[in-house]
């Protein structure tokens, strides 16, 4: 079998976050890297840089992930092999009725209801795209989008990899925060009955 080729998308609020990112775990991982600060938001939203991945990415599968995230090694094999086999797939999504699943905890494949937008990883002809009218900031577009797919048939997963992690700043800054739950609003608003929460 042919190895899934992957365009790798980090995306930062600023240069020195973007310097931040642990380069030295995507090196050799990766057919195209894309490293994007994005404050102000000259490129739109998370879903907005998403669906031009989507587009014009050159590999079988786009990876999003925020450059606060370290991947450990073998991670991103793992994703891309799971996105390739036709799911929506990152380091940590959220099932109803249940904890946050991390892959670094599991030792199989688990289904969740939709992941969190510190990484998302979806082949490039999934057919779904980032709905950027309602969603045109940072927040809940993975959610959705992962909605989205499952609507069509494609399930949300997290594979097991080891050495993964999102520190989850956004809860320190309170306008983030205030974002976040009207985007949140927005999502249960299109999906009536969702009853997960993500960061």
């Amino acid at each position: 079998m042919i190895e899934p080729t992957l365009t790798l998308v980090v995306l930062a609020k600023n240069h020195e976050d973007l310097a931040a990112f642990q380069l030295q775990h995507v090196l050799g991982s990766v057919d195209e890297l894309i490293l994007l600060a994005n404050n102000p938001p000259g490129f739109g939203g998370l879903g907005a840089v998403g669906n031009y991945a989507l587009d014009h990415g050159r590999c079988d599968v786009v990876g999003l992930v925020h450059a606060d995230t370290v991947l450990g090694p073998g991670a991103l094999e793992a994703f891309c092999r799971e996105a390739a086999a036709g799911a929506v797939t990152g380091i940590v999504g959220s099932a109803l009725g249940a904890a946050e699943i991390w892959c670094n905890d599991i030792h199989e494949t688990t289904g969740v209801s939709t992941l969190d937008s510190c990484s998302i990883f979806a082949r490039r002809d999934i057919g779904v795209r980032f709905d950027v009218e309602i969603f045109d900031g940072f927040h809940c577009c993975v959610e959705d989008f992962c909605l989205s797919a499952a609507a069509r048939g494609t399930p949300a997963k997290v594979p097991p990899a080891s050495g993964c992690k999102h520190p989850g700043t956004m809860w320190k800054r309170p306008a983030w925060i205030k974002d976040y739950f009207r985007y949140r609003a927005l999502l249960n608003k299109k999906w009536l009955g969702t009853s997960f929460f993500t960061t």
